[in-house]
């Protein structure tokens, strides 16, 4: 999800590239520079959500790192094609915090579910409509019956398509056969600029500072919404660290108050 999160704000800074290289007033959506869509899909998201809950201190991954990649997502992915499509059994109070369920538009349910689960995902507009589960209509079994809406309107009935029958029909087999589309940075080999990369080890030697120091830095980053590019450091990222070293050491700040001072200056 953080790699998802980077490569969200790389193909930013190739739209906004192109857009000023075409003197457009605004930035426009991602097929206006013939960037194709990229859907996320998690299944089980509370399952998901718990097991990073549970890494240990010293994982490469953190929860606060991932939820606060997953939000930028949801909040800014739609623009640049990122869609991000979320499957649960049923909906708890605490399964999506509601920065993520009050920006994810389209909610879909199947089957029979709880009266909870679809106050929660089709909100108070539907608050008085009478939900339906659906078994059988005669002697034929109904399957992949539920209500769609999107948030803020009225739910609607939804049949999802039916597959194949399985003893003719093999998803895998069938996905395998799918063409594969190329990363679209080889579709613009002259926008991608190579630069030299900088392990934590460097960092920590050319700026004379400890891990803990860095990690601070970067968490007080995160909160000022400044990205870093992650799979190692670039000379840039260097020059905000030296930055906010620097305003901390001459200011006397804290180092969350030089983090927002510099940041505040920055493009």
């Amino acid at each position: 999800m953080i790699d998802l999160n980077h490569q969200m704000d790389e193909r930013y800074e190739l739209m906004r590239k192109i857009s000023n290289e075409r003197k457009e007033k605004e930035l426009g959506a991602f097929y206006k520079y013939d960037l194709k869509p990229l859907f996320i899909m998690i299944d089980e998201f509370p399952s998901l959500v718990s097991a990073v809950e549970d890494l240990p201190q010293n994982a490469s991954v953190h929860y606060m790192e991932f939820m606060s990649a997953l939000k930028q997502l949801d909040l800014k992915g739609r623009q640049a094609g990122f869609y991000l499509i979320i499957a649960t059994q049923n909906v708890k109070a605490d399964d999506l915090p509601s920065t993520i369920k009050d920006n994810m538009m389209l909610r879909i349910t199947l089957g029979r579910v709880s009266s909870f689960t679809y106050a929660t995902l089709f909100g108070e507009e539907n608050k008085d409509k009478k939900f339906k589960y659906v078994e059988k209509i005669g002697a034929n079994r109904i399957f992949g019956r539920g209500y769609y809406g999107i948030f803020g309107g009225p739910a609607k009935e939804f049949f999802a398509p039916l597959l194949p029958d399985s003893k003719d029909f093999d998803f895998y087999t069938d996905f395998e056969s799918l063409p594969r589309i190329e990363d679209e940075k080889t579709q613009f080999p002259a926008e991608v600029v190579e630069e030299k990369k900088y392990l934590q080890a460097d960092v920590l030697e050319k700026l004379e500072i400890t891990r803990s120091t860095l990690k601070k830095i970067e968490s007080l980053l995160k909160e000022n919404l400044y990205s870093l590019e992650g799979n190692g450091y670039s000379e840039k990222e260097l020059d905000v660290f030296r930055k906010i070293l620097a305003e901390a050491e001459e200011t006397g700040h804290t180092l969350r108050d030089s983090v927002s001072d510099v940041v505040s200056t920055l493009d």
